[in-house]
């Protein structure tokens, strides 16, 4: 249960390679990516450790820096168009091999905090919508709004590589205050229509979309991931 104490948060933990992607994301947008690493006292070592964790509060200073380095108050709504969520690792892998597009959204729930201890997943399906909450749970959280918009559109870049289309959302529910430009949310999260000041964070789509097939899957290598 997270609390409001000061130290509430402290222990959670992001991996490096999201750490990493982040990085790349903003030296792609024009940032230096040493200078961001000198003033967060990231190291060489660090970085190059696959199986390392940095403090989700590492990450969210990160998002600040990169943000003001780029002078993109976007990039964390841009970081979908910049990666490929193969590169987000081995979970990305799990869900390439799965089935169909609602096994791989179980495997995201089941290993999402392989990537962040601080933001949950969860999949509600009911008669006809689905919904893909997220939730974010750590106190070191301090930029919600970088998570919330990182995550998701790093989810539709996966929805469009996972299906080979497009995901026809019908809508994207944001736990942040509505702001005053919201054009390039309405662009990116596109043909959804977009609810800000949420109580939750959500994707919301038709269930039938659950039973779509996974492009280029072999199940017996998703079998070896399991």
């Amino acid at each position: 249960m997270t609390t409001n104490s000061p130290s509430a948060g402290s222990a959670d933990t992001s991996s490096v390679g999201l750490l990493n992607v982040v990085l790349w994301a903003a030296a792609q947008a024009g940032a230096d990516q040493a200078a961001l690493c000198q003033r967060l006292g990231l190291t060489p070592a660090q970085l190059a450790d696959p199986h390392g964790r940095v403090p989700v509060a590492t990450i969210q200073h990160l998002w600040r820096e990169a943000v003001q380095a780029t002078n993109d108050p976007y990039l964390a709504l841009h970081l979908g168009e910049r990666v490929d969520p193969t590169a987000i690792g081995i979970l990305a892998y799990v869900m390439l091999h799965c089935p169909t597009l609602g096994a791989a959204l179980e495997q995201l729930v089941r290993y999402q905090e392989v990537a962040c201890i601080g933001a949950q997943l969860t999949l509600r399906r009911e008669v006809e919508v689905c919904w893909l909450d997220l939730e974010v749970v750590s106190a070191a959280i301090i930029y919600p709004e970088y998570v919330i918009n990182s995550e998701f559109s790093v989810y539709f870049s996966a929805f469009r590589t996972l299906t080979g289309q497009p995901l026809p959302v019908q809508e994207v529910h944001l736990a942040y205050p509505r702001p005053a430009d919201t054009h390039e949310h309405e662009r990116v999260f596109a043909p959804a229509t977009l609810v800000f000041d949420a109580a939750r964070s959500s994707i919301v789509f038709a269930a039938s979309l659950l039973e779509l097939p996974i492009i280029n899957a072999n199940p017996t290598l998703f079998s070896l991931f399991e």
